[in-house]
């Protein structure tokens, strides 16, 4: 019994070796010495001990393997999912802005054509359209504009000299926004008619994002404008929309994509109810309480 012990351990130790780093050395060197302190009591001891548990020998081996075991598994589920949160963290190298990302805060008539012609082509490509799949007819995107500047912010890298990311945020009314939540339509049906106008977006409750993503050659670059492109958004909500005022707001997102589905998780957005788009693939209508305190 003893040497099928001693075998599980070298084994489980094997495994925390392959997590590396001084944590896990720690680990390897703490989780040795109590299996040599508890192999030594219980080969000095075991009769006493059995005697004194009221089991036999091999229960006492079992169940000592079994919290052993037990132990040595939790360890190393923890270690793994920290390693792996750790390696999804961006290399502090990776988002020193080397090329001069400048964030726009508002929709202008350049980043507009970027993000029509440029982005959303690059960003969400369609087997039927060359300009991609982007949801609402251009028009309305266009009279959307007009109506509020303030329902796009981007990312420009002076290095490249070209837009290389964009957000989309729609302020819309009440009664829109509802139905939306409910599934009863898509953002693919809205028009610059269910737009809050500029002048009234102080009062706005509600908002979605129809679009946001970045584009770049590597995942150091991505990282990079993805975090000028959110900390931009965030700023803009915040200083357009929340300044001065206690109310919250509430953010609609469409988790149209696997992609999509992961930022609305990644920012807690609560399911609430189902889209339909006509392809047949329901799509999760998920929502967020903000203030401007949350914001910046």
């Amino acid at each position: 019994m003893i040497a099928r012990l001693a075998e599980l351990t070298t084994r489980a130790i094997a495994h925390l070796r392959e997590l590396s780093g001084i944590r896990a050395i720690v680990l390897t060197l703490s989780i040795t010495g109590i299996v040599g302190m508890v192999g030594k009591l219980l080969g000095d001891n075991e009769s006493r001990i059995a005697l004194w548990l009221g089991l036999s020998k091999s229960a006492l081996y079992g169940i000592g393997l079994a919290v052993l075991v037990a132990v040595v598994v939790t360890i190393i589920v923890l270690e793994r999912e920290r390693i792996r949160k750790d390696k999804a963290m961006p290399d502090p190298g990776d988002v020193f802005d080397l090329e001069e990302l400048v964030p726009i805060r508002e929709r202008t008539p350049n980043l507009g054509k970027a993000i029509s012609t440029t982005l959303i082509p690059a960003l969400f490509p369609s087997a039927t359209n060359a300009l991609g799949s982007e949801t609402m007819p251009w028009e309305e995107i266009d009279r959307a504009g007009a109506k509020n500047c303030y329902m796009a912010v981007g990312v420009y890298s002076n290095r490249d000299r070209r837009y290389v990311g964009y957000a989309s945020f729609w302020p819309i009314k009440e009664e829109t926004a509802l139905r939306l939540i409910r599934g009863e339509i898509t953002d693919s049906q809205l028009t610059a008619d269910d737009v809050v106008p500029e002048a009234e977006r102080h009062s706005c409750r509600y908002a979605i994002v129809p679009g946001i993503g970045v584009i770049g050659d590597n995942g150091a670059e991505r990282v990079r404008r993805a975090l000028c492109l959110m900390r931009t958004l965030r700023r803009m909500i915040a200083e357009q929309y929340l300044a001065n005022r206690r109310s919250s707001m509430t953010i609609i997102a469409m988790a149209y994509s696997s992609h999509g589905a992961k930022w609305c998780q990644h920012y807690d957005m609560e399911p609430r109810g189902i889209a339909d788009y006509g392809d047949g693939v329901p799509v999760q209508v998920c929502t967020k309480q903000v203030r401007a305190k949350d914001l910046v």
